[in-house]
């Protein structure tokens, strides 16, 4: 960067070198005037802008251990590294955002309906958001009744909330023939830090109408001419630094942007991406557990259509992170400088205590929420383990893997559904005896949450028939390891709909009695495994051909080893989407009829 001397400074010294004594002995003053000239305008020369921002945090309010990595997130703790920073800096230095996805994803959603999470935005101190799918998940009325602060009813109490008091941003969405919203979410907001305005924008994938429950009433405009007709029109107004919230997907956004002027820095959500120096993620650094989660660098730098540079960050899920990047700007609006990373929300950070019991106060209604009723079931789904759902096909795993598939193609075209027995925890309803207790039974909320208690969501994914095949004989033979002729997981054992199968009897049992060599099951569909036929959507496995199924976000991240699922999914030209619902609220939703559910053994997973 090319240093400036400032046009006094040479005023000053040709005085110096040609100046009379008198005009000397007012040298003094006139060189004080020119420093203060100088340190003026040099501090009006550059604005330095300290960017916080979250996204996809999904109602996930409390601090949470996930498989295999530390306790994490929390939105006390966020707090506390937000108020550090803001005493760092300065307040007016910071600019906090949220990129979307704040709703859905754990009991807080289901209970309090988006309110429990704007009460901690709110409290947070957020200076601006924008919408996201999973805001529309129940409706444009409902999340009107969350943004007003109307009460909310729980397990038959009315309970008070607050309206957010933070500015939504969505420059792509048209609410003008939705009453309910319109008026609530603006195009854009300017917002002065640091002395200086910075506009903020928002925009939505234009996948909504197909993934949520927006309605006909909200339109969608296209992501680059409505962003950029907005850009123009700040612009025109001496407006030089533009922040776009994405809730479009990080391979979406950088490709957009490239086509966009004037934008500056794109905080990237919906597909939950994980941006990290690699100084971050490396072997004995803080985050080394999510190095295979890593999408891109921290910040990726791309350049707009004029060649200007575009910061994209994204804070990956859950409020694990909090995304951190000063950004320097020169008086034109330029970016020249930058530098942070995202920070990890951990147990080494102590909570904030006022808001850590603001949020113990949300859990006291969710104890009431779980005894609400949410249907009636015809009869007892067992959940024993073995023999059971982790070795045979169950009633309940086809209840719970029918949810999946009917949710899942509800807003994808998913054809089959997979899911691991070891997700299943209990049998339905709890604390029934069978044998005395005819049916039907009342089934209740908490009864269903002890069933999924894992918040798993569902994925969609596109896998060959061969990785479909590899995927069924990893959950059948329970992961078992050729090397060390072991099995690895019973809960591997897959419950599905939409497929029809048989496999080797003999085979398996060797394998999980641990018989070595096991009996060879030489009409496998793949050598070495146990599947001999399989069927999807009635037609028999086509290898070459492509299928797309849903499943759990555990499996298609190669849970319970079904990596041929994880394969599928981290292929670059592949599909594999989190919708972020809740398997939980998709087996409750089967219960949402006025007959008592019942399933039945379909001989879909046959031994032969």
């Amino acid at each position: 960067m090319r240093r400036q001397t400032h046009p006094n400074l040479f005023i000053c010294r040709d005085i110096c070198r040609y100046g009379s004594i008198m005009t000397k002995l007012l040298l003094a003053l006139f060189i004080s005037l020119c420093l203060v000239s100088c340190a003026n305008n040099s501090s009006s020369d550059k604005t330095t802008i300290t960017l916080l921002h979250t996204n996809d945090t999904h109602s996930h309010l409390e601090s949470f251990s996930p498989l295999d990595e530390p306790e994490q997130g929390g939105v006390a703790r966020r707090k506390t590294v937000i108020d550090s920073i803001r005493d760092e800096v300065g307040s007016d230095h910071v600019l906090l955002v949220d990129a979307g996805d704040f709703f859905q994803g754990t009991t807080f959603y289901n209970a309090w309906q988006g309110s429990a999470d704007i009460m901690a935005l709110n409290a947070l101190g957020y200076d601006v958001v924008t919408l996201g799918n999973h805001e529309f998940d129940r409706g444009p009325v409902a999340l009107s009744r969350a943004l007003s602060g109307d009460t909310i009813d729980i397990a038959g109490s009315r309970y008070p909330t607050e309206p957010l008091h933070v500015p939504i941003v969505s420059t792509n969405l048209d609410f003008s023939a939705e009453p309910s919203l319109f008026g609530k979410i603006q195009r854009s907001i300017v917002i002065e830090k640091s002395g200086d305005q910075i506009a903020v924008l928002g925009v939505i994938t234009p996948l909504l109408p197909n993934i949520s429950l927006c309605g006909t009433t909200i339109e969608v405009d296209n992501y680059l001419p409505s962003i950029q007709a907005e850009i123009d029109r700040l612009t025109a107004q001496g407006i030089n630094k533009i922040i776009l919230l994405s809730h479009a997907g990080y391979d979406v956004d950088i490709t957009m942007t490239s086509q966009l002027t004037d934008v500056d820095v794109v905080v990237c959500g919906h597909d939950h991406p994980l941006l990290l120096p690699e100084s971050a993620y490396s072997d004995g650094a803080p985050l080394h557990y999510l190095a295979d989660k890593v999408v891109a660098d921290y910040p990726s730098v791309s350049s707009d259509v004029q060649g200007n540079p575009v910061l994209l960050v994204g804070a990956y899920e859950w409020g694990k992170l909090l995304g951190r990047i000063d950004v320097t700007f020169d008086q034109a609006g330029h970016i020249i400088d930058w530098s942070g990373e995202p920070i990890a929300i951990n147990a080494e950070i102590d909570a904030d205590s006022e808001l850590a019991e603001q949020v113990t106060s949300y859990k006291e209604p969710i104890t009431e929420f779980s005894a609400v009723i949410i249907g009636e079931a015809g009869m007892y789904f067992n959940g024993d383990r073995n023999p059971g759902v982790r070795s045979q096909e169950m009633a309940l795993g086809n209840l719970v893997s029918d949810a999946v598939l009917k949710v899942a193609a509800t807003y994808d075209t998913a054809v089959a559904s997979i899911i691991n027995s070891g997700g299943l925890r209990t049998s339905l309803p709890q604390d029934i005896d069978p044998a005395i207790d005819l049916p039907p039974y009342n089934v209740t909320f908490g009864d269903a949450l002890s069933l999924l208690p894992f918040g798993n969501t569902i994925s969609t994914i596109d896998v060959t028939g061969y990785e479909l095949v590899s995927a069924l004989d990893n959950g059948l033979t329970w992961a078992f390891d050729s090397e060390t002729m072991t099995t690895r997981s019973s809960g591997a054992f897959p419950q599905i709909s939409g497929l029809q199968l048989t496999y080797c009897n003999d085979t398996v049992d060797d394998m999980r009695n641990r018989i070595n060599p096991p009996a060879p099951c030489n009409a496998a569909l793949i050598d070495g495994g146990v599947v001999t036929s399989l069927q999807v959507a009635g037609a028999a496995v086509n290898f070459a051909s492509t299928y797309r199924i849903a499943t759990n976000n555990f499996l298609a991240n190669g849970g319970d080893y079904y990596l041929s699922l994880q394969q599928a999914c981290n292929r670059p030209d592949g599909y594999c989407v989190d919708s972020g619902i809740l398997a939980l609220d998709a087996v409750i939703d089967e219960f949402d009829t006025l007959e008592p559910v019942i399933r039945s053994d379909e001989d879909r997973i046959v031994a032969e």
